[in-house]
């Protein structure tokens, strides 16, 4: 965290969206100095509780989220989000579930070279699942993810690809032939467990509208689009000037403490 992006997440979440029941911080060995134990909402849960033993150290975002839903305690229904997504307006629950209590995941569609590591995994993974290449192809966007529990597991765990998944588990950093899971939902689309609504091209209006990703810190586009959720990804080449920038931009927007504080 560059720019307390953690802090300013959860006082977004209990702005808007305060019926949420826990939440579970995922951390290596630390805890984030500003956070109120005392608050019977907020779990600190160390890797080495639901990470195997042997595949620690880890430093693999998809590495955690193939294995999250080992977490002791965790909710049939949860919502996966990154430290730096913030809630823009007030959601309820059928933002992120439908009547039927199937996951709502937002995607887009991927126009992009495939170059990078994360664009090869979710490129490998609709041509698996659809058993020929196709472009544009789907990626679930960057925001905050509904699962159910018990569904997500027995793919990973159970399913046609669980030694590539155990492979990606012991992969300590990020890597071209690790398993991104838009694998799961690609798969689970396809058993009618869960429902795509397809915001489009990943940089359109209409995605930008809803969920906002920026990488180059643009708040001006968060002022512009005002949409539900959004990310500004403060980058390690940003210097201490603009972290300042987006860091009085939060407080700008999220400026009342939360009872996750201290």
């Amino acid at each position: 965290m560059q720019a307390d992006e953690l802090k300013y997440s959860l006082r977004s979440v209990e702005k808007n969206m305060p019926w949420i029941n826990n939440i579970y911080i995922i951390v290596d060995n630390q805890t984030p100095n500003f956070i109120n134990l005392k608050n019977e909402k907020i779990h600190i849960v160390d890797m080495k509780n639901f990470f195997p033993a042997d595949a620690l150290p880890n430093f693999n975002t998809n590495s955690i989220e193939t294995v999250m839903g080992k977490i002791k305690c965790l909710s049939e229904y949860f919502i996966l989000a990154s430290d730096d997504m913030m809630v823009n307006k007030p959601l309820g629950i059928d933002y992120f579930y439908s009547k039927d209590l199937k996951p709502i995941i937002h995607v887009c569609n991927k126009r992009s070279k495939v170059t990078d590591w994360f664009t090869i995994c979710t490129y490998i993974c609709n041509a698996e699942v659809n058993g020929k290449v196709v472009f544009p192809y789907i990626q679930d966007c960057h925001n905050m993810t509904p699962h159910v529990k018990s569904d997500y597991n027995d793919v990973i765990f159970n399913g046609k690809y669980k030694r590539q998944f155990e492979n990606t588990i012991y992969s300590q950093f990020r890597s071209y032939f690790n398993i991104q899971r838009i694998l799961v939902y690609l798969i689970l689309k396809k058993e009618n467990k869960v429902i795509f609504k397809n915001l489009g091209t990943e940089n359109g209006p209409k995605r930008w509208k809803d969920q906002l990703y920026c990488e180059n810190s643009n708040k001006y586009l968060v002022k512009l689009f005002n949409p539900n959720l959004f990310c500004l990804n403060a980058s390690t080449k940003q210097n201490e000037r603009e972290i300042k920038s987006v860091k009085k931009f939060f407080e700008k927007k999220f400026p009342n403490k939360s009872s996750f504080e201290r």
